[in-house]
C-alpha cells in the first residue's frame, strides 16, 4: 500500500475512533462530566458506580501503594478525591483501551500483552522518575506513561498486518518512528498526540505522548517540558526490557545519560529503577486488572535480556581493551619515533662539529700548500685533501638525509616500493653541495654549508 493510502486509512480510523475503541456509555458520560466546570467528586462518583469494573479499578488504585495516603479508601467518592478528576478521567480511558488480547488480531510473532506490559512499565518508571525529579503530580506522570503508546493501538486496528509486522521486528528499535513515517506518513507518537487531543486530555499529556520518541540531544531536550522528559526517559527504561538484541546498547546508554542529566537526576537512578521495574509491573498489573501474560514468560524474557546485555557489554569491554592496547602501542611508537629524532639530532650535532673541525684543518693545509709554506712537490697531499673534502661532503649529505628521514610523510619511495632510494638522494645532495661552476674541482667544506 502506498504511503498516501496508508495515511488516509489511519486518519479515517482516527475520525471514527469511538467505533474503533468502542468506549462504553459510562465512560463517555464520565468524560463529558469531568470536562464540565460544574463537576464535583460526588457527581463523578455517581457515574463511576454504574460500572462495577471501573469502580473496582478506582478503589484498587486509590488503595494501592502508588497513591494511598494512610487510611483505607472505602468509597468511590473518596477515591475520586484522592486520585483527582484528571486522574479518574485518564484511568477510565485506560480501562477502555486495554482490551483483552482476543480483541486484537492473532499473531505468532507479536503478543499484544507484551505491549501492555511495556505501557505499564513506562507508567511505573515515569512515577518513580517524577518523584525523584520533584514533579508535583507523580500520579499524572504515571497515567501519561500509561497512555504514551496510544498510537500503536490505533495503528494495529487500522493496519493490523502492517503494524504487527513492524512491531514484531522493530517494536523497541530507536528508528521505529522513522519506519512508521516511511509507511504511513506519520508515526505512533504523532497519532497518539492526535488521539489525546481528540479526547481533550490535558495539554501536558498531549505533549508527553507526542514527544516520547523525540530525537535525544542537548538542544532538543532543552525544548521539552518536565513531563515530556519524564515520559521520554521512562519509555527508554521500560522499552529496554523488551528490546530484541543489543545492537544499540551504546546509543541507549548515551540517551539515558542525556535525559537523566536534563532532569538533574542522580546518574544511578536509571539503574535503580531498572532493578525494581519487573516486580513493580507484575504488582501493578494485579490492581489494574491488566493481563500482561504469564509471569514466568516475563521473567524468562527479562533473564534473556539480561544475558544478552551482559554478552554485549562483555564484547564491548573486550573491544575497549583491544582499542586501549592499540592506543598504548601507538603512543609508544610515537614516543619511540620522537626519541629517535632527538637521538639523530644529537648525533648529527656531534658529527657536524667533528666535520667542521676536520674541514677547518683541511682548508688551512690547502692554504699552506698554495702559499708554499707546505711542500707538496708530488701533489699527494692535495689529492689526499681532495679525498677528505669529498668525504666531508658525503658526511654532510648523509646528515641532511637523516634529518629528512625523520619525517616519513614527505619521503619519496623508490619505484613506489617500500624501499627508500638512499643512494640517489645522497648523490643529489652531494651535487648540490659542490660548486656548480666547476664540478671537477672539489669544494672545500666550511661550516656555513652545514645542513639545518
Amino acid at each position: 500500500m502506498k504511503q498516501s493510502s496508508a495515511r488516509t486509512a489511519v486518519l479515517s480510523q482516527l475520525e471514527n475512533m469511538d467505533e474503533v475503541f468502542a468506549l462504553p456509555q459510562v465512560i463517555m458520560e464520565l468524560l463529558q462530566l469531568v470536562d464540565s466546570e460544574q463537576t464535583t467528586a460526588g457527581k463523578i462518583a455517581s457515574v463511576v458506580m454504574h460500572d462495577p469494573n471501573l469502580t473496582a479499578k478506582l478503589l484498587k488504585m486509590a488503595n494501592s501503594g502508588f497513591y494511598r495516603r494512610g487510611l483505607e479508601i472505602a468509597t468511590v467518592n473518596q477515591a475520586v478525591m484522592v486520585l483527582g478528576v484528571s486522574m479518574v478521567k485518564c484511568l477510565a480511558l485506560s480501562a477502555a483501551i486495554f482490551r483483552p488480547s482476543e480483541d486484537f488480531p492473532d499473531s505468532n510473532s507479536f503478543d499484544i500483552r507484551e505491549l501492555y506490559s511495556h505501557f505499564l512499565g513506562t507508567a511505573i518508571a515515569a512515577r518513580m522518575i517524577a518523584e525523584e525529579a520533584g514533579f508535583n503530580k507523580p500520579e499524572e506522570a504515571f497515567v501519561a506513561g500509561l497512555l504514551h503508546d496510544l498510537g500503536h493501538l490505533l495503528l494495529i486496528k487500522a493496519m493490523p498486518e502492517v503494524q504487527i509486522g513492524l512491531l514484531s521486528e522493530h517494536a523497541y528499535d530507536p528508528d521505529l518512528t522513522k519506519k512508521e513515517r516511511d509507511l504511513y506518513g506519520l508515526d505512533h507518537a504523532e497519532l497518539g498526540e492526535m488521539i489525546a487531543r481528540k479526547w481533550n486530555l490535558p495539554e501536558a499529556f498531549q505533549s508527553a505522548i507526542g514527544n516520547h520518541h523525540r530525537m535525544i540531544s542537548e538542544p532538543a531536550l532543552s525544548e521539552l517540558n518536565k513531563l515530556d522528559l519524564i515520559v521520554l526517559l521512562a519509555d527508554r527504561l521500560s522499552g529496554r526490557a523488551y528490546a530484541k538484541g543489543n545492537r544499540d546498547i551504546e546509543r541507549h546508554i548515551q540517551d539515558v545519560a542525556l535525559v537523566t542529566s536534563a532532569l538533574d537526576l542522580q546518574e544511578e537512578l536509571p539503574g535503580e529503577i531498572g532493578l525494581k521495574l519487573l516486580s513493580e509491573i507484575m504488582e501493578a498489573a494485579k490492581f489494574l486488572g491488566l493481563d500482561i501474560g504469564d509471569p514466568m514468560v516475563i521473567v524468562q524474557r527479562a533473564n534473556r535480556q539480561l544475558f544478552e546485555s551482559y554478552s554485549t557489554i562483555e564484547a564491548l569491554f573486550k573491544e575497549r581493551q583491544e582499542l586501549s592496547r592499540r592506543i598504548i602501542e601507538e603512543e609508544y611508537r610515537i614516543g619511540a619515533m620522537r626519541s629517535k629524532d632527538i637521538a639523530i639530532a644529537t648525533l648529527s650535532h656531534y658529527i657536524n662539529n667533528a666535520a667542521t673541525i676536520i674541514s677547518g684543518r683541511s682548508q688551512l693545509m690547502q692554504l699552506m700548500v698554495k702559499s708554499g709554506k707546505l711542500n707538496d712537490a708530488d701533489g699527494k697531499l692535495s689529492e689526499g685533501l681532495a679525498v677528505i673534502d669529498l668525504s666531508l661532503t658525503k658526511i654532510m649529505a648523509v646528515l641532511s638525509e637523516l634529518k629528512a628521514l625523520s619525517d616519513l610523510d614527505n619521503v619519496k619511495f623508490y619505484n613506489d616500493s617500500d624501499a627508500i632510494n638512499i643512494d640517489e638522494n645522497i648523490r643529489r645532495r652531494m651535487e648540490q653541495m659542490r660548486d656548480p661552476a666547476d664540478a671537477s674541482e672539489p669544494v672545500i667544506y666550511n661550516s656555513s654549508q652545514q645542513p639545518e
